[in-house]
């Protein structure tokens, strides 16, 4: 049951939100927000913190600040050098430079574009997800358990690690000097779900 509207600018200083509200617009300056569930959010946050529970369509834009989300629907996130825990979004969206980003549960649709990120996903439980990445010097993790799906990666001089559960492997140099590679994979029965990577330099490391 969530109610009421909030739209607030703070700059030093903490807002705690104590009651579930429908609409929330925030705008916080080196301060702390702790909140219960927030349905349509837009929150703007430069170097403080975020703790909140869940939200049905959470838009974030945050600079330098630690985020602690339990449950997002919809994630649409513009970040830059923060450190960002989920325990689970629905659909994910948007852009990540000099951050950490660690989800527990991708339960739909991803498209990222991230620069010098550490991107962590532990389990994608939507069989049919479709996940894009567009990266540059980013380390990325996916566990992709009980996730089949069709694999392609684009990159220029980066590093993809698949494990040997992996099939129809096929590894083709479109540019040897520039050092760009396209590689092209399945993994499991009946695939559904699909992950794209493209981009330059970073790790991409898949786990089973």
């Amino acid at each position: 049951n969530c109610t009421g509207t909030l739209k607030t600018l703070i700059e030093h200083g903490d807002l705690w939100i104590g009651e579930n509200l429908n609409k929330a617009d925030i705008v916080l300056r080196y301060g702390k927000v702790r909140a219960k569930d927030l349905n349509y959010a837009d929150i703007d946050l430069k170097i403080g913190e975020l703790n909140m529970e869940n939200s049905k369509n959470l838009r974030l834009r945050s600079d330098g600040t630690e985020i602690h989300i339990n449950l997002v629907n919809s994630l649409e996130v513009y970040s830059n050098k923060d450190h960002i825990s989920i325990n689970e979004a629905g659909s994910l969206f948007g852009n990540l430079e000099f951050t950490t980003f660690k989800l527990e549960r991708l339960a739909g649709d991803m498209d990222m574009k991230m620069k010098i990120a550490d991107f962590q996903v532990y389990n994608i439980t939507n069989p049919s997800a479709a996940i894009a990445i567009q990266q540059e010097s980013a380390d990325i993790t996916l566990a992709i358990t009980h996730f089949p799906h069709r694999f392609t990666a684009t990159l220029e001089q980066g590093v993809v690690r698949l494990p040997k559960s992996f099939e129809n492997v096929n590894s083709e140099m479109l540019d040897k000097g520039r050092r760009l590679r396209k590689i092209e994979a399945t993994y499991g029965k009946e695939r559904k779900g699909s992950i794209s990577i493209q981009g330059e330099k970073g790790i991409v490391t898949l786990n089973d």
